[in-house]
């Protein structure tokens, strides 16, 4: 999967979370949480590495992209959708907007 398809799937997780589901506008959190659930077996083999440096990677591209921004109330890792963020439903959304833009 390309960095760019991974950051869609990751703001479209990261705009329909629910209130219980918050803490994963935390960069490190959604991360472990990515790394967790595609773990071959998270008991004896722990976080899948491989796929927490992918999603850090996406995070960061979403960021200098302007799709996600430091939230403005909290320190450490937080974030929220930026104005352009949340005019992305999902994916596919953002990949037209990367073709049409021709973003990084």
């Amino acid at each position: 999967m390309t960095l760019t398809d991974l950051a869609g799937y990751i703001l479209e997780v990261l705009l329909t979370v629910d209130q219980s589901d918050r803490g994963l506008w935390h960069r490190r959190n959604f991360c472990l949480q990515a790394g967790a659930d595609f773990s071959a077996d998270l008991r004896t083999q722990g976080h899948n590495r491989d796929v927490m440096q992918a999603c850090a990677e996406a995070w960061a591209w979403l960021e200098t992209t302007r799709m996600i921004c430091p939230h403005p109330e909290q320190d450490h890792d937080w974030f929220v959708p930026t104005r352009r963020g949340r005019e992305i439903k999902n994916h596919r959304d953002l990949k037209r907007l990367v073709d049409d833009e021709s973003l990084p």
